[in-house]
């Protein structure tokens, strides 16, 4: 079998990898070798040098283990975040409905709500603050949450402006809960929890980091 030569755009991520500094960014189509291009790319970072390969879903990050170098991680960025979290409250769990609950608290005190329209109503209403979790915008401004819900194609119908409502109060409340969390509430709570303790890295390879979130960024 010939041996692999790598073309001159990735001669030139590796150049980099071992050479240069500040942050590099990969811009490429999809199916052009980004990802295994970035993982050949930690060949190159000095063995007593610590890295990070962040990926947006657990197949992904399964498979980059096997690859990984003795001195490289790869997490999902939501894994990453609760790790952190778990660092500073050692006894939070993790629910798939949190979010949900609250939700539906609020809704049953509403004398305006019939009961059959309540889980149309919450859906509509977590789906707006899951974006709410992961823009970081300001829930407490009603133009930043219509500003969402038009850039978004968020159709909800005639529960608009109750739904506008609703999401500030349940924020408050979710973000006063501290003894559980769910999938949105990792990288919101590492976002903005100052006081919980991030690692340090030498080196940080994100996949597909073009589709992240300000919550991810932040």
């Amino acid at each position: 079998m010939a041996a692999w030569t790598p073309s001159p755009y990735q001669e030139a991520i590796y150049a980099f990898t071992e050479k240069g500094q500040g942050n590099a960014s990969v811009r490429a189509v999809a199916g052009s070798g980004k990802s295994s291009t970035m993982v050949e790319a930690t060949r190159f970072v000095p063995s007593s040098a610590s890295i990070l390969f962040l990926a947006f879903n657990r197949l992904i990050v399964d498979h980059l283990r096997s690859q990984m170098p003795p001195n490289g991680q790869a997490l999902t960025t939501h894994s990453l975040a609760l790790r952190c979290i778990k660092a500073k409250h050692h006894f939070i769990s993790v629910v798939d409905n949190s979010t949900e609950e609250v939700v539906q608290e609020l809704l049953a005190t509403l004398s305006g709500v019939p009961k059959r329209e309540r889980n149309a109503v919450a859906n509509m209403t977590g789906k707006l603050i899951s974006l709410v979790k992961a823009t970081l915008v300001d829930y407490n401004s009603e133009q930043a949450l219509r500003q969402l819900v038009e850039y978004y194609s968020l159709d909800l119908a005639e529960w608009e402006n109750l739904i506008l409502a609703l999401v500030p109060l349940a924020m408050q409340r979710s973000e006063a809960n501290t003894n559980q969390l769910d999938f949105d509430d990792m990288l919101y709570w590492m976002a903005r929890d100052e006081a919980v303790p991030v690692p340090s890295y030498d080196y940080i390879f994100v996949d597909e980091s073009q589709d992240m979130s300000a919550a991810q960024i932040q």
